[in-house]
C-alpha cells in the first residue's frame, strides 16, 4: 500500500464579508484522507507547493465546522 503524504492547502474565506481576510490552513495527509497535521498559516502561502487546494467560502472559522468543501483545480498555489 502506498503510503505518500500530500500537502493540502485549505481556505477559509467569507463571500457574504468579503473585506474580512481569509484563513489558510495547511494539511498534511495520507493518500486514503486521513489527516496527520492540521496547522493555521498567519498569512497567504507565497510559492506553489501544495497537491491539492480546496476552498470554503460559507464564512466558518475553523475546519472542524465546514460541512462542505469545494476542490479548486489549477489554483496558483497547487503544484503543475
Amino acid at each position: 500500500m502506498n503510503d505518500e503524504i500530500r500537502k493540502v492547502l485549505v481556505i477559509l474565506s467569507n463571500r457574504f464579508t468579503p473585506l474580512k481576510p481569509a484563513k489558510y490552513i495547511e494539511l498534511d495527509c495520507k493518500s486514503d484522507g486521513t489527516i496527520l497535521k492540521e496547522t493555521a498559516l498567519k498569512r497567504a502561502p507565497k510559492k506553489p507547493i501544495y497537491d491539492e487546494v480546496w476552498e470554503n467560502d460559507d464564512g466558518k472559522t475553523s475546519l472542524d465546522s465546514c460541512t462542505r468543501i469545494k476542490k479548486k483545480y489549477n489554483h496558483p498555489l497547487q503544484k503543475r
